[in-house]
């Protein structure tokens, strides 16, 4: 079954203890014989809103839209209750996102629990194959793009791994809020291109691929390596090209 695709997909990091709340709005442009791009269309930061003021917010977004959309909130720890705020004032899908230390995405409904990395990941992957397009006039593109930066991939005491924004005044509130919206895009679209590949694989007689535990042993720490390499060749590959007018979306609403 082919997956359905809405034309609008938002993104809501929830901010805490005077971290600032971020909501990005990304369009999908489907490209002829290609593979689908997403625009951020708009991005916008609040510190210190309540719950109400937020959904008020997020509905007028939402009014300003043309076609189906789909909003991602951070549900994690506080986030639940804006959730549930949302849902009560949003006309939209409302996927709860429920951020996890996992190595893959689990879709219960409309509840979704995915793991940290990818939401990073998903923003540097679409950068890197040019499928991700940002406003090149927005006021909060500077910030985006200095958390891009500014995010590493660090190892922790367990030996596992995570990506840490270390950009001044946040913790990747915005790259947090764009890639959660994409990720509710790519999620599907990639299921629905490996299911694609493997019923050729399986008609052609060729195996289809098993899976292993990424981080064990010396393996792991090899793909730990490879995972510094690959996130450090996305983006240097992409800054040098980032501001260049062929790279940006040009779009506004509101």
């Amino acid at each position: 079954m082919r997956a359905r695709y809405a034309s609008w997909y938002l993104g809501l990091d929830y901010g805490v203890r005077g971290h600032p709340t971020a909501l990005s709005t990304l369009r999908r442009v489907a490209e002829p014989e290609a593979e689908p791009v997403l625009e951020v269309v708009d991005m916008a930061m609040q510190v210190g809103a309540s719950n109400a003021a937020i959904a008020r917010e997020v509905g007028r977004t939402l009014a300003l839209l043309d076609g189906e959309a789909v909003l991602g909130v951070d549900c994690t720890g506080p986030g639940e209750g804006l959730a549930q705020e949302l849902r009560k004032v949003v006309g939209a899908r409302v996927v709860e996102v429920r951020f996890t230390g996992g190595a893959r995405v689990v879709r219960r409904g409309n509840l979704w629990s995915v793991p940290s990395n990818k939401i990073f990941e998903t923003v540097y992957s679409l950068l890197s194959q040019g499928r991700l397009r940002v406003p090149r006039n927005h006021e909060l593109t500077p910030r985006l793009v200095e958390e891009a930066d500014m995010t590493e991939v660090v190892e922790t005491e367990r030996g596992n791994v995570r990506y840490e924004c270390r950009a001044a005044g946040g913790h990747g509130d915005l790259l947090v809020s764009v890639g959660t919206a994409a990720v509710l895009h790519e999620v599907p679209h990639v299921l629905e291109t490996k299911r694609r590949a493997e019923a050729g694989r399986r008609g052609s007689g060729r195996p289809t691929s098993g899976t292993t535990r990424p981080w064990s042993g010396a393996a792991g720490r090899r793909r730990i390596e490879q995972l510094r390499e690959e996130r450090e060749r996305r983006w240097r590959d992409t800054a040098d090209e980032l501001w260049q007018p062929a790279r940006w979306a040009g779009y506004e609403i509101g």
